[in-house]
């Protein structure tokens, strides 16, 4: 079943409206006022999930569908999305996993729940559309949003809990390398 390029021009158009509304970080902010979010920080920790997802997937496991280029991503932009018939544990865990990486670059970068959203939705669709040579699945986009920030938030508070622990030493180490293993991104 295809989708439309207009709709996903519309999530597109509302993924960009939601994180313009986001304020930027201020310059000269009060001291000991936190500034505000960092959208450079967060993009480049999208970006850099999906080079390294990209990476690995070609130059390590050598998969034949990373093989991307301008031509499958010119062919993916013409084709649109599909639903496809991913594994349960690809669409269940995999994706969501992987939209919580975005999440939680976004969540580190000063962003909140909500205000994550663009960031996850971006991210999934990038990775949808130039990160593999298959059709972009419009399932794997929502999967790997929406479960992405379910995911994304619990592991976020939890790594933020584990790494704000006072005190250093072993037991500080320790918390942080737990923190590290369930955001590593953040």
């Amino acid at each position: 079943m295809r989708v439309g390029r207009c709709r996903f021009a519309v999530l597109w158009a509302f993924c960009l409206l939601c994180g313009s509304t986001v304020a930027s970080a201020q310059e000269g902010a009060e001291p000991g006022r936190r500034p505000g979010p960092s959208f450079w920080q967060a993009a480049g920790g999208v970006a850099t999930i999906n080079w390294a997802t990209w990476a690995y997937n070609w130059y390590v496991q050598r998969w034949p569908w990373s093989k991307v280029g301008t031509q499958s991503w010119g062919e993916n932009l013409r084709q649109g999305f599909v639903w496809d018939n991913d594994c349960f544990l690809d669409n269940q865990l995999a994706h969501p996993y992987h939209g919580s990486l975005y999440h939680n670059s976004a969540r580190a970068s000063g962003y909140g729940f909500w205000s994550s959203f663009p960031f996850v939705a971006a991210g999934s669709a990038s990775w949808e559309l130039f990160g593999e040579n298959i059709t972009a699945s419009l399932n794997d986009l929502i999967t790997t949003t929406l479960g992405g920030m379910a995911l994304g938030e619990v592991t976020y508070r939890l790594s933020t809990l584990l790494g704000s622990s006072p005190g250093g030493g072993r037991n500080g180490l320790g918390r942080n390398l737990g923190a590290f293993a369930l955001s590593p991104i953040a």
